[in-house]
């Protein structure tokens, strides 16, 4: 338990039970712990934001993933050719999905 959980609920308590407290001491715990609140939720939003920021990343790279993984396929299908000129296509389209998946634009 926190200290100012701790403070917090001994002058609940203290409150309930009808004591007498110090003037001012109710409302300064109170303060204090609107301003934790206050900067755990902006804790808080900052996390979130930046966890949302790394899901819009992560989303970017399946998209990717799927789209070097598609034009793999199409190069298998073409692998099989005889043909010179698709060989060096192919080669050269190889090269390009390797770049692709490392996140070069090249």
């Amino acid at each position: 338990m926190s200290d100012l959980v701790k403070r917090l609920t001994i002058k609940a308590g203290v409150i309930e039970m009808g004591e007498k407290i110090a003037w001012g001491s109710d409302t300064a715990l109170m303060r204090e712990a609107a301003a934790r609140i206050e900067e755990l939720q902006s804790a808080f939003d900052n996390l979130s934001r930046e966890y949302s920021h790394r899901g819009e990343q992560i989303a970017t790279l399946e998209a990717r993933i799927t789209k070097a993984d598609a034009l793999a396929d199409a190069v298998g299908f073409w692998e099989t050719t005889e043909d010179p000129d698709v060989s060096d296509a192919i080669y050269r389209l190889k090269n390009a999905l390797a770049a692709y998946r490392e996140g070069s634009d090249t």
